[in-house]
């Protein structure tokens, strides 16, 4: 199976490679033109970011954006009126309320032991400048890798349970994930909200 991703930034990436390695990890991600790089306006730029990756031949199609200080649920309406039509069936959104920092610390406790700050730093409505700081992730040196691990060893089954506007952007993200998968033939896709 092939996964598809458009991204807006490095976060997303990150993330997009943890969650794959953990919920799907014989797929194949397939990248697509970075979201508003391309000079097209949005819709024109998700038809074409949609035919190219189907065109790579991938069987689910990730668009992934941050909703800065609009509400999630208003964004994900905006993107998902701006699928066309043909495409609706292999896309998923990967919303995440603020930022996707924001899903990268939602299991406090261990994000803080992981990037070396107090737990009560991480405890703000937006944590990208603290996180950014404390990686010390700089325009040349995004630190993927330690993105990709802090996203891959979080603990999803508290995460996906919480009540903040950032946890219900990543669960409604993990059961579209989860579901379309499944429909692909990643049948080991695992139920994060099952209590190890």
């Amino acid at each position: 199976m092939k996964i598809g991703f458009s991204v807006e930034d490095f976060g997303h990436k990150a993330f997009l490679e943890a969650v794959q390695r953990r919920w799907c990890p014989h797929a194949e991600l397939v990248k697509g033109h970075t979201r508003g790089k391309t000079g097209l306006r949005r819709a024109s730029e998700i038809r074409m970011i949609c035919k190219e990756l189907r065109a790579k031949e991938a069987d689910i199609i990730v668009l992934a954006i941050d909703a800065n200080s609009e509400s999630w649920r208003d964004v994900l309406d905006q993107q998902k009126a701006r699928v066309p039509d043909e495409f609706q069936h292999y896309v998923i959104h990967a919303v995440a309320a603020r930022n996707v920092e924001c899903w990268l610390v939602l299991d406090r406790s261990h994000a803080a032991e992981a990037i070396g700050v107090e737990e009560a730093e991480l405890d703000v409505d937006d944590p990208k400048p603290i996180v950014h700081r404390a990686l010390g992730i700089t325009t040349y040196d995004h630190k993927d890798k330690e993105l990709t691990e802090l996203a891959l060893t979080m603990q999803f089954n508290i995460v996906l349970t919480g009540n903040s506007e950032a946890a219900k952007s990543l669960k409604l993200f993990y059961e579209d994930a989860r579901d379309l998968a499944q429909r692909n033939g990643c049948s080991g896709f695992p139920n994060e909200l099952e209590v190890p």
